[in-house]
């Protein structure tokens, strides 16, 4: 097994050199390392051009606000946050509102709210989707972040900038209709791994969901929106999921 450090590619970012100094010079150590850590991957796979027109100070506010919607998700299985950001409340602006989700990782996810939010006459302007390795305590909130490729648990930290700012009421209906599709997609991959073990190793649906953290989730009824949609793709399945 490799032992090379799986950060030593960062180790030239002018750009990440930056942030982690304004981190380590303003947050309480242990806080610091923590969101160090996070920053570093959440940037792992920026091309240079991402944040080439963006202030320093700008990137600086985005990540810190992104690393706190992260951490604040604690045991809730989704969040979703749909915002216009303000300098003097958020520490920066982008030219359109903002969509972001943190999650468990999962197939489609991007691809499914891209289509969203694209069903809704809205484009893109920048897209943030890393894979994240974490480690949360009892309440959620989260301990330790390291490299994906070193962590049990993964989770999908994605930030998507519009093409345009939203009103209020605009805002809120996006992120209904989000959190919808994210629960489609969630129960979807629920029920995929469900037969696949079934059919691999003849595992009962409770021992596959405990082992995968899906138990809460099916547990919770979908919005009634979803049902039809859900009872047409998986039929059956789902009643047996949820007894």
């Amino acid at each position: 097994m490799s032992t090379a450090d799986p950060w030593s590619a960062l180790a030239d970012d002018t750009l990440l050199k930056g942030l982690l100094e304004r981190i380590d010079e303003r947050l309480p150590p242990e806080q610091a390392q923590l969101v160090g850590a996070f920053v570093k991957v959440y940037l792992r796979r920026l091309p240079d051009e991402q944040f080439a027109q963006t202030p320093p100070e700008d990137v600086y506010a985005h990540v810190l606000s992104m690393f706190g919607f992260v951490d604040s998700r604690g045991t809730e299985p989704v969040a979703v946050r749909v915002f216009t950001p303000d300098r003097e409340r958020d520490g920066y602006t982008t030219v359109g509102s903002v969509v972001e989700v943190s999650t468990d990782d999962a197939p489609f996810l991007v691809d499914s709210v891209v289509e969203e939010i694209q069903s809704h006459g809205l484009g893109v302007h920048r897209l943030i989707h890393p894979v994240i390795g974490t480690d949360r305590g009892p309440d959620g909130r989260i301990r330790h972040v390291v490299h994906a490729r070193e962590a049990v648990t993964h989770e999908s930290a994605m930030h998507y900038e519009l093409d345009r700012r939203l009103s209020s009421a605009d805002q809120e209906d996006l992120r209904a209709a989000i959190l919808r599709v994210l629960h489609d997609v969630r129960l979807a991959d629920s029920v995929a791994t469900i037969r696949f073990w079934r059919d691999a190793r003849g595992d009962s649906h409770a021992e596959v969901l405990r082992s995968r953290g899906r138990f809460r989730l099916v547990q919770q009824p979908p919005p009634e929106s979803l049902t039809a949609t859900v009872r047409e793709r998986f039929g059956a399945l789902v009643d047996t999921l949820r007894r």
